[in-house]
This record gives C-alpha cells, sequence and structure tokens, in this order.
C-alpha cells in the first residue's frame, strides 16, 4: 500500500455536492458532472484571469525576479485576496477540512499532558514584549514536546528555521525561511529541501491579516506577509505532490490554521492558545494531520497514487536507468555496481506515481527533479517529471504531466484522442511531426472518493456567500487532478541543446514544426489556445520541434462533431461556448484578445490569433537572445512583452507592429541574420494585415497555416549564420537595495543547474507533433508545461540528467558537489573564471568590512572604558 494513503473518513459531508451526478459509459470522458444550471450564467465560459507568475516565469526584468518592490506584487495581492474561500469555526475546520475521524480522547490528554510545561513556559514568553523572534525557540520546544507522546517513526520533529534558507523550487520563486518548520514523519534531519518538508508555522508579533475572522485587512504589508505564508503552501504541494497543505499562523499569543488547495484557501477562526480551556486544539490539529493518512505513515493531503519506492524498488531499477541513459549516449559507469547506502543521484528523491495505459494502472519511477513545477497559487499547478515506466520492455524515458483543471474543462486526454482519431483517418497513421503523443493518462478526479483522497479540490464550494455562486452549484469550478504520460520529450526553444551550438536556425525549424502541429490538430477539430515559449519544444537529438500541452483547448465544429462519433453526445456545457473566452499565457496573447479583454467584449479564439502568438515567440527569442539593433536593446524584450495592464500591453504591441511595418524589409532588425530579419518582417505584415482592431476601413485578411508555414519554408532554404544565439541577463529597471535578493542568474552556465525546461529525447523516434480563480467562475490558462524563460533558470550543461535536480536551483553563493564532472565549454569557462573573480573580491570586501567591525568594537570598548574611568577619577580627567 501506498505510503501516502489516508485513511478512510466516515460518511464524507463533501460528498453529498456530488450524490445527484448522471452516470456515464466507461468509454465517454466526463467534461461537467452536473448540469450547467440556467442559462444567465455561461459556465462553458472563464474570462481571463491575468496570473501573476507568468510575468516572473517569462519575465525579461530584474525586477521580476526579486520579492521586495516586485512589479507584480499588487497582482499577487489581488490573487491572495481573491483566492479566499471561507473563514470558518475551529471545530468546523476540523470536522470538514481535516476528515471526520475523532480522536479519542485519551490521546489528547496524553499530548496535553507531554506539553503542558512547555506551553506553560511560552506563555510567559508570550506575556512579555518583543519581536516575534521570542517566539520561535519556544515554540518548536512546545511542538516537540507534543510530539513526545507519539512513537519515534509516527511522529514529526520540528525546528527553528528562521535562519535557515530554504532555495525555491524555481529560479524566480524568492528564497523563503520558514519560522518554524517540520520534517516529515519520523525524519529527525533538519529539512534542507521543500521535498522534505512536513509543514511550516509562520509567526507575526502583531497585527493579524484576518480582521474580526470575517475579512482580510487592507494593509498592504499584512497582505505581503499572506502572500509569503500560502506560497509556503503551494511550495509544500508542488514539491511533495500533495493534493492540499497545511499552515499554522501565529500572532502573538493567537493562532489560526489554514488549508490550502488549487482553488483557493480556507482559514479557521483564531483562537488563544494562551487560554488553559483550548489547550487540546494545537494537540487535536497535529493529531489530525498525522492520522489523516494511513498506517504507514504520511500526513493529511498527501496523494494516495504516489508512495516512496524501497531501496529493494530502486535497486531493481537501476538496470531500465542504465539502459535509458546509454540510449541518449549519456555516461553510466556509476550505474555498474550495486549500490548499497545512497542511490545515485538520479533516483535519490525519486516516487512512484500511478498511470493508466490501455485500461491498466502501471507505475513510473521519477527520475532526477521535476522538468517543470508552476509558481502559481491558484491555478492548474502543473508539474512535469522525467520517468521510467515500471516493467518496460524496452526502458526510455517518458514525460508525465500532472495538473488540475476544472471539472467543466474536458481532459487534456480527450484532445490527443481526436487527434489520433484524425491521422489514422485522414493520414493513414502517417503522424507528421508538430505534435506530440499521449499514451497513457488517469483522470482521478472523477474517481468516486475522488473527495475524500484530495484529488478534487473543495474551496470553491466553501464560497457559500459567493453572490454568483449562490444560484448555482459551483462543483463545476472545482479542480479534479488529471496525469497525462507523453512520449516525446523535449526542451525549451531558449536552451542550449547537448551537445550542439544552439542557433536561431534550430529555433525557426522547431517553430516550424509546431505550426504543421498545430495545422494538424486544427484539421482534427482542436484549437490549442495557448502558445506560450513554454509549450514549443524542441527534440534535444533531433532538429525537430513540437507543439504540447492543451489543457485550455476547445473544439470547432469540426471537433464537436468527431467528438460525438467517438464519445456519443456530450453531456456538459456548450463546448462551442468556450472558444468565446480569453485565454492564453499573457505576454504572448494577440492583441485582438486584449483589446477584447480591455472592452469587456466576447471574442471567438480563432487560429489567427494562435498564429500571432507564434509569432510573439519568435519576437520574444529575437529580442532577448539575438544581435537586434533595436532602441534600449538589453531592455526591448522587457518593453514589449512585461507590461502588466491590458492598454499598455496591447498598445505597445500595436505600435510596434506599425514601426516595424513602416521599416520594411530594407531595414533588417537582426542584420548579421538576413534570413531571421526577413521571416519576421514577412510576419509582422501577415499579422498586421490580420488585425480587427482599428481596421475599420478594411476587412482583416486573418493569418493561415499556409501563409506563416510558406514564410518558414522560404527562409529556411536561405544560408544561415551559425553563431547567432547570445545568452540573455535581465536588465535592471531601476536601483534596488542592496538588502534584496535576486533568483535570476548572474552567470546561466557558470552556475550549477537544475534546469526545469531540460528534458531527454529518444533517438530513433518519429518526431511527432493558467490560471487562479476570482471569486466566481473567472479563471484562465496556466502557464507552462516544461520551461521558464533562460534568463530565470540556471543554463544548460553538457549531461543534465548527470546534474543533481534538486528540488530549487542553488542560491548565487552556494557550491554545487558534483562541480567536478561538468565539462565546461570555452564561454562556460570564461564566464566562470569572471564570476569566480567577482567572488573573490567579494570575499576580500567582506574580509576587510569585518575586520574594520572588529577594530570599530575595541574602539568603542576602550572609549566606554575611559568614560568610566574619566567619570570615577578628576584627577585623572584633569590630565
Amino acid at each position: 500500500m501506498s505510503a501516502f494513503h489516508r485513511k478512510p473518513a466516515a460518511g464524507d459531508n463533501i460528498t453529498k455536492a456530488f450524490a445527484s451526478l448522471p452516470t456515464y459509459p466507461l468509454s465517454q470522458p466526463q467534461p461537467s458532472q452536473i448540469d450547467p444550471g440556467p442559462a444567465e450564467i455561461d459556465i462553458g465560459r472563464t474570462p481571463f484571469a491575468k496570473k501573476p507568475h507568468t510575468l516572473t516565469q517569462y519575465g525579461s526584468r530584474h525586477e521580476l525576479t526579486i520579492l521586495d518592490k516586485n512589479p507584480s506584487m499588487d497582482s499577487w495581492i489581488a490573487h491572495v485576496k481573491a483566492g479566499l474561500s471561507a473563514i470558518v469555526p475551529i471545530e468546523e475546520f476540523f470536522s470538514q477540512y481535516m476528515g471526520e475521524i475523532e480522536p479519542p480522547a485519551d490521546s489528547l490528554d496524553r499530548m496535553v499532558k507531554y506539553g503542558a510545561s512547555a506551553l506553560t513556559a511560552l506563555r510567559r514568553v508570550v506575556s512579555g514584549t518583543g519581536t516575534e523572534f521570542r517566539l520561535y525557540n519556544p515554540w518548536t520546544t512546545y511542538l516537540n514536546e507534543l510530539m513526545n507522546s507519539f512513537d519515534s517513526k509516527d511522529r514529526l520533529y520540528f525546528f527553528d528555521t528562521h535562519r535557515k534558507t530554504i532555495p525555491p523550487l524555481h529560479p524566480t520563486d524568492p528564497t523563503s525561511q520558514p519560522d518554524v518548520t517540520s520534517g516529515l514523519p519520523g525524519a529527525k534531519t533538519l529539512p534542507d529541501q521543500w521535498i522534505k518538508i512536513g509543514g511550516t508555522v509562520e509567526m507575526k508579533p502583531n497585527d493579524d491579516v484576518i480582521r474580526r475572522n470575517d475579512r482580510l485587512s487592507e494593509d498592504v504589508k499584512l497582505l505581503k506577509d499572506l502572500v509569503q505564508l500560502l506560497h509556503n503552501g503551494r511550495r509544500a504541494m508542488m514539491a511533495r505532490r500533495t493534493c492540499f497543505a497545511f499552515v499554522v499562523a501565529v500572532v502573538n499569543g493567537r493562532a489560526r490554521f489554514y488549508r490550502i488547495d488549487r482553488t483557493g484557501f480556507i482559514v479557521s477562526h483564531d483562537f488563544d492558545y494562551t487560554d488553559q480551556s483550548n489547550a487540546r486544539i494545537i494537540p487535536e490539529f497535529y493529531w489530525r494531520l498525522l492520522h489523516g493518512a494511513d498506517q504507514h505513515g504520511g500526513l493529511l493531503g498527501d496523494d494516495p497514487t504516489v508512495s516512496i519506492p524501497t531501496h529493494e524498488d530502486l535497486q531493481r531499477m537501476r538496470e531500465p536507468l542504465r539502459q535509458a541513459l546509454e540510449r541518449l549516449g549519456e555516461k553510466t559507469s556509476h550505474l555498474e555496481t550495486i549500490f548499497t547506502r545512497q542511490p545515485p543521484l538520479e533516483l535519490q528523491n525519486s516516487v512512484w506515481v500511478e498511470i493508466e495505459i490501455n485500461g491498466e494502472r502501471r507505475r513510473c519511477l521519477t527520475v532526477n527533479g521535476p522538468i517543470h513545477q508552476s509558481t502559481g497559487l491558484f491555478c492548474r499547478g502543473t508539474r512535469v517529471d522525467c520517468v521510467l515506466l515500471e516493467g518496460d520492455p524496452d526502458p526510455q524515458f517518458y514525460v508525465l504531466k500532472d495538473s488540475w483543471l476544472q471539472a467543466c474543462r474536458y481532459p487534456e486526454s480527450v484532445f490527443y484522442k481526436l487527434i489520433d482519431d484524425y491521422v489514422e483517418k485522414e493520414l493513414n497513421n502517417n503522424r507528421p511531426p508538430g505534435l506530440a503523443t499521449c499514451i497513457g493518462s488517469l483522470d482521478l478526479g472523477d474517481d468516486a472518493d475522488a473527495e475524500r483522497t484530495g484529488q478534487r479540490t473543495v474551496t470553491v464550494r466553501a464560497r457559500k456567500h459567493d453572490p454568483v455562486l449562490l444560484k448555482h452549484d459551483p462543483a463545476l469550478l472545482e479542480r479534479h487532478h488529471r496525469r497525462i504520460l507523453l512520449k516525446e520529450v523535449g526542451s525549451s526553444l531558449d536552451e542550449r541543446p547537448r551537445q550542439r551550438q544552439m542557433t536561431f536556425q534550430v529555433i525557426v525549424c522547431a517553430l516550424r514544426d509546431a505550426i504543421r502541429g498545430h495545422e494538424v490538430a486544427y484539421k482534427a477539430g482542436v484549437i490549442h489556445r495557448d502558445v506560450s515559449i513554454g509549450n514549443v519544444l524542441k527534440k534535444i537529438l533531433q532538429l525537430t520541434g513540437f507543439l504540447h500541452d492543451f489543457d485550455v483547448s476547445a473544439l470547432t465544429e469540426s471537433g464537436e462533431q468527431r467528438y460525438k462519433d467517438i464519445f456519443g453526445e456530450p453531456t456538459g456545457p456548450n463546448l462551442n461556448k468556450s472558444l468565446k473566452d480569453v485565454t492564453g499565457t499573457y505576454p504572448f496573447l494577440a492583441i485582438d484578445l486584449l483589446d477584447a479583454r480591455i472592452h469587456q467584449r466576447p471574442i471567438e479564439h480563432q487560429v489567427k490569433h494562435d498564429l500571432e502568438s507564434f509569432f510573439y515567440v519568435l519576437v520574444w527569442l529575437t529580442l532577448r537572445h539575438g544581435a537586434h539593433i533595436l532602441t534600449d536593446k538589453a531592455k526591448a524584450a522587457a518593453n514589449l512583452f512585461d507590461q502588466t495592464e491590458d492598454r499598455v500591453a496591447c498598445g505597445m504591441k500595436a505600435d510596434w507592429l506599425t514601426e516595424q511595418c513602416q521599416k520594411g524589409e530594407s531595414n533588417p532588425i537582426v542584420p548579421e541574420n538576413i534570413p531571421l530579419s526577413l521571416l519576421i518582417q514577412r510576419l509582422v505584415v501577415i499579422v498586421d494585415k490580420s488585425l480587427s482592431r482599428n481596421k475599420v476601413d478594411q476587412q482583416p485578411m486573418p493569418a493561415t497555416h499556409e501563409a506563416f508555414l510558406e514564410c518558414f519554408d522560404d527562409v529556411l532554404a536561405m544560408e544561415w549564420p551559425v553563431d547567432d544565439f547570445h545568452e540573455f541577463k535581465a536588465p535592471n529597471f531601476g536601483t534596488l537595495q542592496r538588502s534584496e535578493r535576486s533568483n535570476a542568474p548572474v552567470a546561466p552556465l557558470s552556475r550549477p543547474s537544475t534546469k526545469p525546461a531540460s528534458a531527454l529525447d529518444l533517438p530513433g523516434e518519429h518526431s511527432s507533433s493558467n490560471d487562479f480563480t476570482p471569486s466566481a467562475p473567472q479563471t484562465g490558462a496556466d502557464d507552462i508545461f516544461f520551461a521558464p524563460s533562460e534568463a530565470s533558470r540556471p543554463g544548460t550543461s553538457n549531461s543534465w540528467l548527470k546534474r543533481r535536480y534538486e528540488e530549487a536551483v542553488l542560491s548565487d553563493d552556494s557550491v554545487s558537489d558534483d562541480d567536478g564532472e561538468l565539462e565546461m565549454t570555452a564561454d562556460e569557462k570564461k564566464e566562470y573564471e569572471e564570476l569566480e573573480k567577482r567572488r573573490l573580491a567579494a570575499e576580500k570586501e567582506a574580509q576587510e568590512v569585518r575586520a574594520l567591525t572588529r577594530k570599530f568594537k575595541r574602539a568603542a570598548k576602550r572609549a566606554r572604558i575611559g568614560t568610566a574611568q574619566f567619570t570615577a577619577s578628576p584627577s585623572r580627567g584633569a590630565e
């Protein structure tokens, strides 16, 4: 049995919301569990909601990679305020959101007894004055005393970590220092990664962000603290693949609990934990947290379809790992002998994850850390891993994708099935390049016990007083946990390929393949609607690209008919309505979509909008990595793509198009690369003619696949330069305080890499080709599948799989314990030497500062002594 299984909960009340669900044939996907309801609310539509995390993951500004003074902080605050679902009494929080198994009275009494003396000491500290620093150690001691009532293998061990920096999960994710942290059950060592953290406690000295237990404060500082607290829950969910997470918040002598999932968060009323009448509340919280999982350990919220491999499991998978690596030409000498203590780096944080292939449940073993994990709070929470399939007769690497889609949307696997049907019937099963291949899926949110196991969120239905949801069952807006297994693995277009020089010719080839794949999908009746830098990937060992991530796709009329032919009559909301919303990744949205958002008018998402997004991917790459001659060269990408206001973002793109149209082909944007400049200029004309905005006196000419592909084919027939792709470093738009910490890599190629964008390819295989939830039914598309931008992640080494894939990128002053394995290129070596000089200079400066500080302290001490002697001896003072 899985180490993360939960114990059955008696009579789960939350499941009653689904008591009247219709039944479906097993062969038919279930896009919607409940009738859409009256016509005045269009459940099929989910108006675009701007996601603050996309601004950082794709941002080209240095300021977007820091916590303080971040331009996106206002968006984060609005995002968090919209995510509050309910503030409930302690009893309801326990019974409704922490299982219905009541803890035995004698167990709680035992915990209270063990923690009594530590609680008395904590009361004395609380009754005094000072900052929250005075609370850290007494709280840590109190929680550990409570845990002493459990067996050592079942208990949690708590640590004061307010000075311990936990590495971020993503390079643009700020580092964190949780005040008090616990490991996983039975783990006695200080957790140094989020994958090893079981829970956190955050403390503040005075003000609580929750006012009178019924609303959020409007104080910006308190709201920023709330953003920080909720991100700790998000990090736990992403790193440990949990379905939901808990965080404890302490404000001097009062405390409250937070439950966080993919649609929002629920908060308990606060309570005075120093009051003897409340002495059982904290013990009950931790009892329920530890007993929500089965007898094998784990915590409430852990995914029951994820389990920890045994030592024997890892030994057995050593040979499949070796074979998969050899297929890629990777070194495997470290796998030749049986490991007796630590498994190889590739398997040190591995877990088993269940998937379904041809109706059979199978297990995948994750290899290294995640290829990608979303940094968003209330969104699809996409996580992507490189995996080995258990029992695979021909071991190779696959890609496993986890995400949380709204119940009103079709599972992503449905779109792949429609495309496969088209390829089989219309193309004689001759699958063209440009599309990913789905070989397995698992829709966990559709299970009968999805509520109990946490595979379906509950926070939308907790919004009992939401005026929009009062008339309609909000279950359609809850998110269901879904999983797919893909055959193609690739890397981002802005990442250097292994053992090969990166060029714009490679990028343009990959984009052309992806556009071809998009055309095939459209002919199959599927429109993608979320083309971005993260959703167009290139093969690592082949010069081909492909399109993936159909989470927010929609069906055209022909797609609806194909759906009916395969699955029967749809039972959910009118799918064609989903074409009439604004969705996609914000920096790459088409101008007409932005304009529709500005004027709050419905718009049908068309092929031309996706093609325009392909164009912006090319421009984004060119402005960051090409030798262009635009004004403010280093800031050109940020000026065009980092705008946070709709009108500004729309106007910048429109003005840029107009300016480029006026320049014409005689003024190449990249003089050293004529084919690239020519391609951009020709696409500029096509996109400009395609715009509906400001075309009052003439009909727009919608862009087509044929027109785009003709441009790509023409320039790819030309001769291309070979050294035209340059590293990008995010420019600083303003003066930052020295105390502000940035996680943007100073030198991407010299730092140990956790490369969220890296993936593997299978030689010889045929290449084939985000959203948060505000108070009502508003949601958009998630951000990315594999890769954030080059500026926000470390660079690529020659052997990404041999790197230590921790949950987070190492900080600037961290040192990798496998540096000796790196093979540096000449450029990398030069950059490393420059960084080393800077490091040594900084170290020398720090030593001088420390020496001056010691000298100052000695002088100050002598001055104090002299003053005392002068006061005591007037005669000496006269001297």
